[in-house]
């Protein structure tokens, strides 16, 4: 026997009569004009980057990397993943961002820095635009400036870690240690510039750009720092691991 289940259905009392009321039908999502533009848009660079490839070129060198292809995906994978989540923690408590908004919008990101020319540009403000859709214009912007901030930040002490284990590992020549110290000591002073920027909170971007979406951007980083920093350091292992399955993949 097949049981049909009767459309749902509400009952609405009133002092005179028992009115019967059918809940409304879901509304269908409509595909917008940006988004057919963004597809097509998509569907062209992707067939501009197999031609800039070759077509032959790619199965070829897929067959000469073996299994490895799958482990160098999969740590892909995992790159993109920790810094999407370290992203999304980056977003303030009164917000919700969830992992699973915060990957799609990172790797639609990913994507278009990889092909279209200013890169790292064309990436972050990408996510930040993607996340506007299930959070407020200031909380994008911000959580994207702070996902890098502590980028930025892990980035400068893999520098200093690298420049520490060359010098002790090998001997170099005057031109390499100048090259290597270098960097060690811009890495040094990008580490103190965020510290003091952390610190002392000064209000530099919203000095130029007049605007209250960027003082509240500049409003929300600051106090990040001061009322998460569980937080932090959790993002701080998260840009780690990144690194970690980079120097994996590679």
């Amino acid at each position: 026997t097949t049981y049909h289940q009767p459309p749902t259905t509400s009952v609405r009392y009133t002092p005179n009569r028992m009115q019967e009321v059918r809940a409304p039908a879901p509304a269908r999502r409509r595909i917008s004009p940006l988004g057919i533009i963004a597809t097509v848009a998509g569907v062209l660079l992707f067939i501009y980057t197999l031609q800039a490839a070759g077509p032959r070129e790619i199965p070829r060198q897929l067959r000469q990397i073996g299994f490895g292809f799958v482990v160098v995906l999969l740590l892909s994978t995992i790159r993109m993943a920790v810094r999407a989540k370290a992203w999304s923690l980056c977003v303030e408590d009164t917000e919700r961002f969830t992992f699973a908004q915060a990957f799609k919008a990172y790797v639609t990101g990913d994507a278009v820095g990889n092909v279209l020319p200013p890169g790292p540009l064309a990436s972050e403000g990408t996510k930040a635009l993607l996340s506007r859709r299930v959070i407020t214009t200031p909380s994008a912007f911000s959580s994207v400036v702070l996902e890098n901030i502590f980028y930025s930040i892990s980035v400068a002490i893999m520098v200093m870690v690298g420049t520490l284990a060359f010098l002790f590992g090998y001997q170099p020549t005057n031109p390499a240690l100048t090259i290597t110290l270098s960097l060690g000591a811009i890495a040094v002073v990008s580490i103190v510039a965020v510290w003091w920027l952390m610190r002392s909170q000064p209000r530099l971007l919203s000095r130029f750009l007049k605007h209250e979406a960027v003082r509240a951007a500049e409003d929300r980083i600051f106090r990040f720092t001061q009322t998460r920093p569980t937080h932090v350091w959790q993002i701080l292992l998260l840009q780690f691991a990144f690194h970690v399955a980079a120097i994996l993949e590679i």
